[in-house]
């Protein structure tokens, strides 16, 4: 018998993107912007995850919330856990944090909008629950980047702006 939590992003301190022209808290994204002539980068955290050390998680899934999209190329992005024990607050140090071992590609096509796109990210989960000093509580973060998106086309992303918190982790453990 399988039990499943379902954590969503509390508030939009909990969310932050990056390309050369903008590095804000308060929404995410990945993908590639021509305007910017960088990859979108994002980062999001879950924070009150109430799972033991050591726990060996059945499944994992993030959705993610599309609440707008640039461009109609396929956006191919590649999702990384935050290697800490209790993920601290996002902020413009974020993409020199480590990073799991474990990773999860994942490509979005079409033009489609606030719609939930679901990645499986139990590896990645299962290795930072195996971490000896993760503590049931504690903050679970992921970071999103560019994977090859298209750049001759103009922008091709997807993002969650600050009118939202609407992204989540669904986690299944053994009753």
């Amino acid at each position: 018998m399988a039990n499943e939590i379902v954590y969503t992003v509390p508030s939009s301190s909990c969310m932050w993107i990056e390309t050369s022209l903008v590095s804000s808290g308060n929404w995410w994204g990945f993908g590639y912007s021509n305007t910017a002539g960088s990859e979108v980068k994002g980062a999001i955290r879950f924070t009150g995850v109430a799972v033991a050390q050591g726990t060996s998680v059945n499944f994992a899934q993030i959705g993610m919330w599309f609440e707008e999209r640039e461009g109609s190329q396929t956006v191919k992005g590649k999702i990384y856990g935050i290697d800490e024990d209790n993920t601290a607050a996002l902020n413009s140090g974020v993409w020199g944090r480590a990073t799991t071992s474990a990773t999860q590609t994942t490509d979005a096509n079409g033009t489609d909008v606030n719609i939930y796109r679901t990645t499986d990210v139990t590896s990645i989960v299962n290795e930072i629950f195996a971490r000896g000093g993760w503590s049931s509580g504690n903050a679970l973060g992921f970071i999103f980047r560019d994977n090859g998106t298209t750049t001759g086309s103009g922008n091709n992303y997807f993002d969650e702006t600050p009118s939202g918190t609407n992204s989540y982790i669904a986690i299944r453990v053994s009753a």
